[in-house]
């Protein structure tokens, strides 16, 4: 009889920047959602900024927004209830907030009124009925989530360039990290007399096309993307393998690969 062999990696999918309800639904639909399917993650990150949260900022980004307060939580549930039905039975998914969330946070401290337990950030986002781990702020900061020997967090810096913001996570946090914030993929690599760290920028899976709302009246020099990540257990030591999602040249479809696997999808 043959033994079973031992697993060697965890594989996990990390993603962010979807700002709900200004996701481009195309991209998570049909590229995104089988790509769970085809991976089969034993882990989800999320990595903040999954709701846009415009209704609890200190200014207005968009007077035309597309919806309420109210319909943009029941998008932003439904899409993560559509995560949870495409992953496995035991994938472990865990939120971290972003600069959005913060804007809810900020919102609730400023309105002692709603001081209530069901009024936290997370609650209202429903992440614990839904089946979501998450990970709350320290005081002003974000937290972050130990991957391995990767650190994950959403970020705060935004440099003018691809993997410039890398760099600069890379500088603030002495070790590997994987942000997002900046809409932008990229990575920065450094050796130091120990071993090699790198910081990666994870894309988004927001709509940029003239018209659609979220910051519609600039050029965008965003890419959208996510990250896959094998985790060695016993040692931290991992492995990611970021996923440009591509417009095709002269056609209206956006493509990823994934190995042997090309999806594609009409925009």
């Amino acid at each position: 009889m043959a033994r079973k062999k031992p697993k060697q990696f965890d594989i996990g999918i990390i993603y962010g920047d979807i700002h709900d309800p200004y996701c481009d639904e195309p991209v998570f639909e049909k590229l995104f959602l089988p790509a769970i399917a085809i991976i089969k993650p034993d882990f989800i990150v999320e990595n903040g900024d999954g709701f846009n949260s415009e209704g609890f900022a200190s200014f207005i980004k968009n007077p035309r927004a597309q919806c309420s307060v109210n319909s943009e939580l029941d998008i932003f549930k439904a899409r993560r209830k559509r995560v949870r039905e495409w992953a496995k039975k035991d994938c472990l998914c865990t939120y971290l907030p972003g600069t959005h969330e913060y804007w809810m946070a900020d919102y609730l401290v400023k309105h002692p009124e709603m001081d209530r337990p069901e009024n936290q950030w997370y609650n209202i986002l429903g992440l614990d009925e839904m089946g979501w781990n998450y990970l709350d702020f320290e005081g002003r900061k974000q937290p972050v989530l130990d991957v391995g020997k990767l650190l994950v967090t959403h970020g705060t810096v935004h440099r003018m360039h691809s993997g410039y913001s890398a760099r600069a996570a890379l500088e603030m946090y002495g070790s590997s990290v994987m942000v997002n914030h900046t809409h932008r993929l990229g990575a920065h690599w450094r050796t130091n007399i120990n071993t090699t760290h790198v910081a990666f920028e994870n894309g988004c899976m927001c709509t940029h096309r003239a018209g659609d709302g979220y910051m519609r009246h600039r050029s965008l020099n965003w890419q959208q993307g996510f990250s896959i990540v094998q985790v060695e257990p016993l040692t931290g030591w991992f492995r990611v393998s970021q996923v440009p999602i591509l417009k095709v040249p002269n056609a209206a479809k956006k493509r990823l690969i994934l190995h042997e696997d090309i999806l594609e999808c009409e925009i």
